[in-house]
C-alpha cells in the first residue's frame, strides 16, 4: 500500500459500541504506523441533515450492490418505515445524459408481493420527473456560475486596460453593496422603510460588476491621457525637437555672422541669451503640458507668444502617413517647400470629424439628452495646451463619459430575466467610489419619463418617497 492510499472498509458492527460503521485508514509517510478512524453510520446520517441541495430534498448513501441504504438524513424515520412497511424499493434518478443524480426510495408493506409493472412504471415516471427537476436546478446553478465568471472576466479585462484604474471594477460592487446594506439597516431617516429582496441584491451585484462594461468602447489613450499633448504617444517630443531645430538655427546663424566678420564676443553673447530664452520657453510649454496648474490668462498669453515663433520645414509632411490622416491633410493645399511652420499650431488636419455613427439621435430609445461636441477629437496643439484644468479637452471628456451611455445601451440589449430587468439602469447609474450618484449629471441626463419606460412594480421595496419609482429609490440610496 502506498503512503497516499486510503483504505475504507465495508460497514460492520463495532465490537465495543455495537454500532454499525466503517473504518478509514492510511499508512503514515514513513510507513512505520497506520492512522485510522472509526465512523458510525449514525454520525454520517447526522451530517447528511446539514447538507441539503434544497429544502424539500433529503440525502442518503446507498449501496447498489447490496441494495441497502447505509446512511440517511433521517435515520430514525428510515428505521421506523422499514420496520413498519417492511420493504424498500429504490429507483435511480437519471438525467438526460444517463448520469445518476439521485435516488428515489419507495416503501412497500411487508406482505406486499413483487411490484406490478404498472406500479413500477408509476415509480419510474415519478423518478423521471424528479431527475428532470434536479437536472434543471443544476443547469440553472451552472448557468449562474458561468454568468458570474463571464461578468468577472469582462470586469477584469476592463481593469487590465488601464494601470491607473486597475481594480476599480472589483471595488465598486463591494462598495455599492456596503452602501445598500447601510440603507437597508437604517433605523431612522429617509431610508427607514427601505428594503431589498434577493432578486434586488442579485441585480445590484451584477450591475456593480458591469457598471463599466461600456469602457470597452473608450480608447486607452483617452482614458490614460496623462498630459495635454498625449494621444498614442506624448507629442511634447515633437515640440522639443522643434525647439532643438530653433537652437541649431541660432547656432548656425551665429557661426555665419562670425564668418562674415561680425564681432565674435557680441554675437556669441547674443547666442547664449537666445539659447537660454529657448530653454526657458520650452520648460514653460512642458509645464503647461503636464496640466497640473490652472492656465491663467497671463499663461495663455505667453503660450500664444511662444507659439508665434516659426521654424523651417524642408521635407514633405504628406509622405508616409496613413490613409485617414492623408484625407485630413487634403483639406488644405500643400505649402511649397521650404515652408515656415509655427512652433505650436492648430491645423485643419488636427480635427477628427464626428461621423453619423458617432452621433446620438435626439429621439434615441434610451432617452439620452446629450450636448455633443462638434468634433470627435481636436488634436490641435494650442487647443490642447490651452485646456484650463487637467489634461482632457471637451471632446475627450465627452468620450470618457460616453461609456456610461454605452454601458446602458449594451446591457439593455441583453435578455435579462424579469428579476434582473433593472440591471442596465442600475449599472448606468454609475455610483462613484465615493458613493456619489452620477446618473443625473451632465453630459448624460436621461428622460426617465420617456415613452415606453417601465421599471416594473416592486411593492416589496418600501421607500420613504412614495411618488418615486422603486428603481429611483434604490439609485438615490446608493
Amino acid at each position: 500500500m502506498k503512503t497516499t492510499d486510503l483504505v475504507v472498509t465495508a460497514p460492520y458492527v463495532f465490537f465495543t459500541t455495537r454500532q454499525v460503521g466503517l473504518t478509514i485508514a492510511r499508512r503514515t509517510k514513513h510507513g512505520r504506523a497506520v492512522v485510522g478512524a472509526n465512523i458510525a453510520l449514525s454520525k454520517i446520517s447526522e451530517m447528511l441533515k446539514q447538507v441539503r441541495p434544497s429544502p424539500s430534498s433529503q440525502l442518503a448513501i446507498f449501496d447498489p450492490e447490496e441494495g441497502q441504504v447505509l446512511a440517511y438524513s433521517d435515520a430514525a424515520f428510515l428505521a421506523q418505515s422499514i420496520e413498519r412497511l417492511g420493504r424498500l424499493v429504490t429507483v435511480p434518478l437519471l438525467n438526460r445524459a444517463g448520469e445518476v443524480v439521485g435516488m428515489l426510495c419507495v416503501f412497500l408493506p411487508g406482505d406486499a408481493k413483487e411490484p406490478s409493472p404498472e406500479r413500477l412504471a408509476l415509480v419510474e415516471a415519478f423518478a423521471g420527473a424528479r431527475a428532470a427537476a434536479i437536472d434543471n436546478q443544476r443547469l440553472l446553478s451552472m448557468q449562474k456560475a458561468l454568468l458570474e465568471a463571464f461578468i468577472g472576466l469582462v470586469a477584469s479585462a476592463i481593469d487590465a486596460k488601464s494601470p491607473y484604474t486597475g481594480g476599480h471594477c472589483q471595488r465598486v460592487p463591494e462598495l455599492t453593496k456596503i452602501l445598500a446594506r447601510a440603507a437597508c439597516d437604517a433605523k431612522e431617516g429617509p431610508f427607514t422603510r427601505f428594503d431589498m429582496d434577493e432578486g434586488d441584491w442579485e441585480a445590484l451585484h451584477i450591475a456593480g460588476w458591469l457598471h463599466d462594461c461600456g469602457k470597452v468602447t473608450t480608447p486607452e489613450y483617452v482614458v490614460d491621457k496623462a498630459t495635454k499633448l498625449e494621444t498614442l504617444y506624448d507629442r511634447i517630443h515633437e515640440v522639443r525637437m522643434r525647439f532643438e531645430v530653433l537652437k541649431r538655427d541660432a547656432e548656425i546663424a551665429c557661426l555665419k555672422a562670425v564668418a562674415g566678420g561680425a564681432h565674435e564676443a557680441r554675437v556669441r553673447s547674443a547666442l547664449e541669451k537666445e539659447l537660454a530664452g529657448l530653454d526657458d520657453e520650452f520648460a514653460f510649454v512642458a509645464g503647461c503640458n503636464e496640466g497640473g496648474e490652472f492656465m491663467a490668462p497671463e499663461k495663455l498669453t505667453r503660450l500664444k507668444e511662444i507659439a508665434a515663433r516659426t521654424w523651417q520645414r524642408t521635407l514633405d509632411d504628406r509622405l508616409g502617413i496613413s490613409h485617414e490622416e492623408g484625407k485630413r491633410m487634403a483639406r488644405t493645399p500643400a505649402a511649397p517647400l521650404p515652408a515656415a511652420e509655427f512652433l505650436l499650431a492648430d491645423k485643419p488636419e488636427h480635427i477628427v470629424e464626428r461621423g453619423p455613427q458617432d452621433l446620438m439621435p435626439e429621439d434615441n430609445p434610451w432617452g439620452f439628452k446629450l450636448k455633443t461636441p462638434e468634433h470627435l477629437y481636436n488634436r490641435g496643439e494650442m487647443f490642447n495646451l490651452s485646456v484650463a484644468r487637467g489634461t482632457l479637452t471637451e471632446e475627450e471628456r465627452y468620450k470618457i463619459n460616453d461609456h456610461i451611455a454605452q454601458t446602458i445601451i449594451m446591457l439593455e440589449k441583453l435578455p435579462f430575466p424579469k428579476h434582473l430587468k433593472a440591471v442596465p439602469e442600475l449599472a448606468g447609474g454609475e455610483p462613484r467610489e465615493d458613493g456619489r450618484h452620477r446618473l443625473s449629471e451632465a453630459p448624460f441626463p436621461r428622460r426617465h419619463e420617456r415613452a415606453g419606460a417601465h421599471h416594473g412594480d416592486r411593492g416589496h421595496l418600501r421607500g420613504a418617497h412614495r411618488h418615486r419609482s422603486p428603481l429611483q429609490e434604490r439609485q438615490d440610496a446608493l
